[in-house]
């Protein structure tokens, strides 16, 4: 296990070790149904003319919107790159239902000599999916005892699987600082085996690279700024420019790290250049400005990309909008931007929309008891979500359940609930929420504070859209 500390004064300096391929054309990829269900989701409403090529090819996947890819996947690549006849290794790999079940298929692999560095590559990137950590550095410590040189490609894998596994939000504060240590640590490392240089015909190694280690720089957060400005220089001296998936982690760290102007400039130098903001930079920036919980800036935010920079939001932007500001004890505010997403885009309401809009209209509901609201909320409780629902994780399925009876309790015996039975998800019973007093039903706890802070949201009034 790699459970080293991080060095006093960190080198951030570029070091080749051995010798490493300038190009790698091959990409690896996974299929929709090998990625859990709330990443795939985000995948595959990500822009096509940022993805360019679709992959998957399971039945239900057959769709023009299929793509995984920030580049195209090269099906010629040699075999130095992806040994053909290791397929069913790769395949086996992602399929894994559990760490340990993926550390007995590679050591199989390993008895049987059927390794090569993309079956290492698919094994740290069923890692990085699932987000297991210390599945994750046992795979490195084989690999490395193996003598396996990973490839490019596997070490953008690499970098990205370390970057997932340092967003496990169920883990308590001092264990993820402790992991973010570790794979600062690593990530380093990896990084600075990669080529010093690339060559004219690299841009998609660079694109790729870059991205995959901004996202690490995301994921640990202000300590990683002074590498993530020496990525920055490095990536000035290649022959390329940035491109939008470089660009928007670097504007999440720095949103996280309070640097607006940085974020205003960057965002205002995109939007003049070949490579403006899009949907996967508003919700990456409106996440960024949830963990901080400035739900203003969160507003700021949108309104600039929205309507300054014609940035159309999908369905996981209008999600993250909301979930912000429930986060910060807005519910009328969520339920505002959720209307505004029915309203937008009626017929893409996933799981996530639904749980969200159930757990704001329950408190709005609950603090009033206005008869128009409980209407609303009998409609929704009566609209068929089960379809929508049955694609959902086990816990937002368990979540949606528990808010469905707790409405039809709220609408026949509103007294035997008090605010706090009402807070479900994660960021309701863990946000600004879970200070405020315990309320009856009908005390109008919702305060006038809140019916002020939305004319800064929006200019036009809320009006009730029934989720169906």
């Amino acid at each position: 296990m790699l459970a080293r500390a991080i060095p006093s004064e960190l080198s951030f300096g570029r070091l080749c070790v051995g010798p490493v391929p300038a190009t790698v054309r091959f990409f690896s990829h996974s299929r929709p149904n090998e990625v859990p269900p709330s990443k795939r989701r985000r995948m595959l409403q990500r822009p096509l003319e940022t993805f360019e090529r679709p992959t998957g090819r399971e039945q239900l996947e057959q769709s023009d919107r299929l793509y995984f890819l920030a580049r195209p996947t090269d099906a010629q690549g040699s075999e130095t790159e992806r040994n053909p006849r290791f397929s069913k290794w790769r395949s086996e790999l992602k399929k894994s239902k559990s760490g340990q079940g993926l550390l007995e298929a590679l050591a199989e692999a390993m008895c049987r000599k059927e390794v090569d560095a993309s079956v290492i590559g698919a094994a740290i990137q069923k890692c990085g999916h699932s987000r297991w950590w210390e599945t994750l550095l046992e795979v490195r410590q084989r690999q490395l005892k193996h003598g396996l040189r990973l490839e490019v490609t596997q070490q953008c894998i690499f970098l990205a699987a370390i970057a997932s596994c340092l967003k496990d939000r169920s883990l308590p504060p001092t264990a993820l600082s402790q992991r973010k240590k570790v794979g600062f640590a690593l990530g380093i490392e990896v990084w600075q085996s990669m080529p010093s240089q690339l060559h004219a015909d690299d841009a998609d190694v660079h694109t790729v690279a870059l991205g995959s280690v901004l996202s690490l720089c995301d994921a640990i957060g202000d300590d990683s700024l002074p590498w993530a400005s020496e990525v920055l220089k490095w990536s000035a001296l290649q022959p390329f420019k940035m491109h939008v998936t470089s660009y928007t982690p670097l504007l999440s760290l720095y949103e996280k790290s309070g640097l607006y102007r940085q974020v205003d400039q960057l965002l205002c130098q995109m939007a003049s250049s070949t490579q403006p903001p899009n949907v996967v930079t508003l919700g990456n920036l409106v996440n960024a400005s949830g963990s901080t919980q400035n739900w203003r800036r969160a507003c700021y935010l949108w309104s600039t990309l929205v309507h300054e920079f014609q940035v159309s939001p999908n369905t996981v932007c209008y999600t993250a909008h909301a979930k912000v500001s429930i986060l910060v004890g807005r519910p009328a505010a969520a339920l505002q931007t959720l209307d505004d997403l029915l309203r937008a885009r009626p017929h893409q309401l996933d799981a996530t929309a639904v749980v969200l809009y159930l757990q704001a209209l329950l408190i709005v509901c609950h603090s009033n008891l206005s008869e128009a609201c409980l209407k609303q909320l009998s409609k929704s409780l009566k609209a068929a979500h089960a379809g929508i629902m049955a694609d959902a994780s086990q816990e937002m399925q368990q979540q949606w359940r528990s808010m469905t009876s707790l409405g039809w309790k709220l609408l026949h015996n509103p007294s035997a609930l008090r605010f706090k039975d009402l807070l479900v998800i994660d960021n309701a019973k863990h946000g600004h929420m879970k200070d405020w007093n315990d309320h009856l039903a009908g005390a109008n706890y919702l305060s006038e504070q809140e019916r002020k802070e939305m004319v800064y949201v929006s200019d036009h009034q809320a009006t009730s859209v029934t989720v169906s």
